[in-house]
């Protein structure tokens, strides 16, 4: 019952999955797709819209970095890297 796989299929397989994903990253997009309907079947008119990427659990949403942030690390680098220096 159990067959071997030649590398070169195996590599065929890797880019077939590439190309047209199949696995938890499809099922994620699948279950988002689902959950976007059933709240927007459900919601009320005064209720907040929802985007599909809401409901998908690992959607990376761009952040801008904040400017006093940005300051307090880089001063706080400068420091440390200053003071390996000496």
């Amino acid at each position: 019952m159990m067959q071997q796989m030649s590398a070169l299929e195996e590599a065929h397989w890797i880019a077939y999955e590439k190309d047209d994903p199949f696995g938890d990253s499809r099922m994620d997009i699948r279950n988002a797709q689902v959950l976007h309907m059933l709240y927007s079947i459900n919601a009320g008119k005064k209720s907040e819209r929802k985007k599909l990427t809401d409901f998908m659990p690992f959607f990376r949403k761009q952040v801008q970095p904040d400017e006093q942030v940005t300051t307090k690390v880089r001063s706080l680098f400068g420091n440390i890297i200053n003071h390996q220096d000496k």
